[in-house]
C-alpha cells in the first residue's frame, strides 16, 4: 500500500518519538520539497539538518533512528 507524505511523516515523528527524538521540519526547501531536521528531545540539541523525506523514511525504516542512544546522544550504527 503507497503511504502520502503526510502518513510517512506521522510515522516518524511517532517513532522519533519514542526514541527520544524530534522529527520538524527544517526552515530550507530543496527543489521545492520541505527539508526536515532531527533533534534530541530533551535537549534539543539538532542532530541532523536539512534531511530528505525519503532519507528520513529510509532511516526510519531500516532501524537506524533507533540506535540513538539517549546518554550518549549518538546514533550507535556511527560509530
Amino acid at each position: 500500500k503507497i503511504m502520502t507524505n503526510k502518513q510517512i511523516i506521522s510515522e516518524i515523528r511517532k517513532g522519533a518519538k519514542e526514541y527520544g527524538l524530534v522529527f520538524k521540519q527544517a526552515n530550507a526547501t530543496l527543489n521545492g520539497s520541505y527539508m526536515w531536521q532531527l533533534k534530541d528531545r530533551k535537549t534539543g540539541e539538532l542532530l541532523m539538518d536539512n534531511y530528505r523525506l525519503t532519507s528520513a523514511w529510509s532511516d526510519y525504516c531500516n532501524g537506524y533512528m533507533s540506535t540513538y542512544n539517549k546518554e550518549t546522544g549518538y546514533f550507535e550504527g556511527v560509530r
